[in-house]
């Protein structure tokens, strides 16, 4: 089992970034994003570990880490990542 990004998820990850290096300099921003995709890896190996949410379409899994939210799907046992979300964005209106 594996992991992949949409584009969507990989614009918020370099945003991530670049938000990491002007609020705390690059070597805190790389530290959050190597534990980030260590997040992603694990979602990788274990897809089906967080609870499906239905009331969003197509249904999605949610797996917070620090202040963001992974959202991602399943796609035939593999994880494919939708959004990498800051914990205050509007989850839904993002979604939709």
């Amino acid at each position: 089992m594996a992991y992949r990004t949409t584009f969507e998820a990989e614009e918020d990850i370099a945003q991530i970034f670049a938000a990491g290096i002007a609020e705390y300099g690059v070597v805190q921003a790389e530290a959050y994003i190597s534990e980030l995709l260590d997040v992603l890896a694990l979602i990788g190996r274990q897809p089906l570990l967080m609870r499906l949410r239905d009331e969003y379409q197509p249904a999605v899994r949610f797996r917070v880490f620090r202040g963001h939210l992974v959202v991602y799907r399943d796609d035939d046992g593999d994880a494919v990542v939708v959004r990498v979300l800051h914990g205050r964005q509007d989850v839904s209106n993002e979604l939709s």
